[in-house]
């Protein structure tokens, strides 16, 4: 195993990162600060003290505060060092061997659950009973499992839990854990069988260490694994990996919107700031082009939807200036130049998220616009990191009818709250009382919801709708994940597994105690709120198995395997680069107390310094995550499965949205990767999925008209057995993401529909009585047309 680096190697690493930002403060002060005439030290010495003054301060609080988290992250190195060796090994099961784990307890699985799908679920006996492998034990249980075909692919080691003796000296730790494995047999995936061994490894340290050498293991107990297994095939495929670029001077490729622009109900893929569509062959490949004739140039976001009421999708983009407008025409094309259709009233800084929806019942679609404010930018950090209302200003906008927009954000009630760091939102119908709500997803913040009066005037229902608001927000989806006939709201969110640790110790700074208090709160990553029959929510992600993945992005409901019950996507990893070694333990330290919402150069300094040093020196921030993807068990909860379906992506990703993209009734995956190591470069991917043995199906599609939209229809399948299930059409849900307007639903079993009803947001509603299943119908306002088998 390669040993940690030397002390004295650190030492002077440090040493040459301090004298750097010494030069670089004092260039930074000579060039932008101009020096007192008079009186007193100069400007740079001033600035430069400070900097010197906070290094200091914030070494000091490492050596007391932060004295038991400091000798945590040293026993955690230990399996970060053992993570990093198993990266660069070829035979990772091998390199294992040579880790001394101390004595290891694994588990004693029962008989397995057998699932649909080939997946068999062990879980352990219920006896606490395990058995216990020596060292030499441990080596020949691992060349077993090698001599018998396994690969270790990926693996992850997680310290969410650390506990010291009376005298303070490590005593054990827990550590959320996750292996993937293949066993391989010739060159044929047919042949082969993936593994997915995941749960809480506790830790139990060696007594009598000293600072000098690595802490070392007295014994692992590995007896709260879980084992999931399938046979056959990966059942996901990727047919797309297209490597693209960003225009010049920008960092965006995305937003990632699906809509169908020939009209053949396969909906294209395009990314909106490249200005590149994607639309699949009769082949199977793949096609790419501009979709736009004059290129929107450098924009912020932006989404597809008729904002003039002529019937045909608009394309509405964020640029600094404010928004723009290009009219799209009955062919799916985008002929003319865009116009500016509102103009912001301060230099636009982050567009992030626009949503629209048809607020005031006038019939044309509104827009609430959303702005993100970067963190540790001019030295600034949200303040308080738990209820950060200090970021851009968001707007919501009212359409004239002709695509041209007012603001009317005070007006409408939506002010309070405007400066949230947000990351999505979605106008829909949360009470079903015929007009879109609004939902807002921010980091720092959580979840604000507002109820819509009908008239464009909201009212913050958060408290009362919500057991919970607080999260590091980054995106959500909207599904009927119970099929109780009630729209459901699931929201990404991040565990932190410093922060974790610092709330079994106890550990908080005392110029911020109620950071401490509020972490917990903040740290439980992913909310699955179901809709209850008081027009309230509760959440259930944590009993359901869904709540923490990681640094979590985008995401997507989508019954995969038609089974009738919606399943989750969700797109991991925030900056992976050389080594697992984390950034996070800095921000929770240190960074959340050196700065607060104002700019400050000598925090900014400080942050650009420490974070050469440490992320550019090959420390990742929320990195070495893999994609998750969730099967909805009804009842019996969500068992996650994208190793043995082969979705489990390591790449960073970020956009991800599904939809049937070759008409077999199964919903294919669509994702982007944002990567800076090994090479930085961003991505298009496309799983099909070729899941056997699926349940039946129906999809809907709905057909705009002039002065009628898709955007904000809810569609209701009613079933045969007297249950009823709903989906809606959003947009500014995901991660900078837009689904297609087509409705998918898996029916399982069922091989009839009672009805299908189509509430369209002018108040009209379309029902199709007992439709055919197994395929799409077309569905507009004015008419109810199945459409023919595809």
């Amino acid at each position: 195993m390669r040993p940690p680096p030397h002390p004295r190697r650190r030492r002077l690493l440090l040493l040459v990162a301090l004298l750097l930002a010494v030069v670089t403060m004092t260039w930074l002060v000579r060039t932008r600060v101009p020096a007192r005439t008079t009186g007193g030290p100069t400007a740079p010495t001033n600035l430069l003290g400070a900097l010197m003054a906070l290094e200091a301060r914030e070494a000091e609080a490492d050596r007391t505060v932060w004295a038991t988290e400091r000798l945590a992250q040293r026993c955690g190195r230990v399996f970060e060092d053992l993570w990093d060796y198993l990266h660069q090994a070829t035979n990772k099961l091998a390199a294992l061997a040579a880790f001394d784990a101390g004595s290891v307890v694994m588990p004693l699985f029962g008989r397995p659950t057998e699932l649909p799908h080939g997946i068999r679920f062990f879980v352990p006996d219920e006896t606490p009973r395990g058995t216990q492998l020596g060292g030499d034990e441990w080596k020949a249980w691992l060349a077993a499992r090698v001599a018998g075909g396994w690969e270790l692919d990926q693996v992850e080691f997680r310290h969410n839990q650390f506990v010291v003796d009376i005298a303070g000296r490590p005593s054990e730790s827990r550590f959320g854990f996750r292996a993937h494995l293949t066993r391989r047999f010739g060159n044929e995936p047919a042949n082969e069988v993936r593994a997915a061994l995941e749960g809480q490894l506790r830790v139990v340290w060696s007594p009598g260490q000293n600072e000098e050498e690595p802490p070392a293991i007295r014994f692992t107990d590995a007896r709260e694994l879980t084992l999931k297994t399938r046979a056959g095939p990966p059942a996901f495929v990727e047919t797309l990996a297209a490597v693209v670029r960003p225009p010049e001077r920008s960092h965006f490729i995305d937003p990632l919107v699906l809509h169908d622009l020939d009209g053949d109900g396969r909906p294209e893929l395009l990314l909106l700031s490249a200005n590149r569509f994607w639309r699949r062959q009769p082949e199977g490949g793949w096609a790419s082009g501009e979709f736009c004739r004059y290129s929107p140039g450098l924009i912020f976001t932006g989404t597809l939807a008729d904002f003039d009421r002529d019937g045909t999708a608009d394309l509405l983009v964020v640029r600094f200036e404010g928004l723009y407008l290009a009219r799209g025409s009955a062919a799916g094309t985008f002929d003319e130049a865009a116009r500016l259709a509102w103009k912001a009233p301060e230099r636009v800084r982050y567009g992030q998220v626009l949503t629209s929806g048809d607020v005031d019942g006038d019939g044309d679609l509104d827009v609430w616009f959303g702005q993100y404010k970067n963190p540790y930018d001019g030295g600034q950090m949200p303040t308080p990191f738990y209820d950060a209302n200090d970021g851009n200003p968001s707007y919501l906008l009212l359409n004239d009818g002709r695509g041209s927009f007012t603001d009317a954000t005070a007006a409408s009630g939506l002010a309070g709250k405007r400066w949230r760091r947000t990351y999505a939102a979605s106008l829909v119908d949360l009470d079903t009382d015929g007009d879109p709500d609004l939902t807002v997803v921010s980091d720092f913040a959580g979840v604000d919801l507002y109820a819509n009066d009908g008239r464009g005037r909201f009212k913050d229902v958060t408290s009362n709708w919500l057991p919970g608001s607080r999260a590091f927000g980054m995106a959500h989806t909207f599904a009927d994940f119970n099929v109780d006939g009630r729209l459901d709201l699931f929201v990404t969110g991040m565990h932190c597994p410093t922060a974790s640790r610092l709330v079994v110790l106890g550990l908080s700074r005392p110029e911020r105690p109620d950071y401490l208090q509020m972490a917990p709160l903040m740290i439980q990553g992913n909310k699955l709120l179901l809709g209850q029959t008081n027009g309230s929510f509760a959440d259930i992600a944590a009993r359901v198995g869904v709540a923490r993945t990681g640094w979590s992005w985008g995401c997507s409901a989508a019954d995969f395997d038609n089974d009738g019950w919606p399943d989750l996507a969700i797109a991991n990893g925030h900056e992976t680069r050389q080594s697992v070694r984390e950034y996070e333990p800095e921000f929770w330290l240190h960074d959340l107390y050196v700065a607060d919402s104002r700019e400050n150069p000598v925090v900014a300094q400080y942050f650009a310094a420490k974070i050469n040093r440490l992320r550019g020196g090959g420390m990742s921030y929320g990195g070495w995550e893999q994609n998750r993807l969730f099967l909805n068990r009804g009842p019996a909860g969500f068992l996650e499965v994208a190793h043995l379906l082969g979705v489990a992506l390591t790449e960073d990703s970020r956009n991800l949205a599904t939809a049937d993209l070759d008409g077999d009734g199964r919903q294919d995956l669509i994702l982007t990767t944002f990567e800076v190591w090994p090479v930085a470069r961003q991505t298009l991917r496309v799983f099909q999925n070729l899941l056997p043995d699926t349940g039946h199906w129906l999809a809907v599609r709905l057909a705009a008209e002039p002065g009628t939209t898709p955007i904000g229809t809810r569609v209701t399948l009613r079933l045969s057995d007297g249950r009823n299930t709903v989906r809606h059409v959003v947009t500014g849900d995901s991660h900078r993401s837009q689904h297609a307007t087509q409705i998918h639903f898996g029916l399982g079993a069922a091989t009839n529909v009672a009805a299908v009803e189509v509430h369209w947001p002018d108040g009209r509603t379309s029902t199709l009585n007992q439709p055919a299943i197994d395929r799409a119908h077309l569905i507009a306002p004015s008419r109810t047309k199945p459409a023919s088998r595809q």
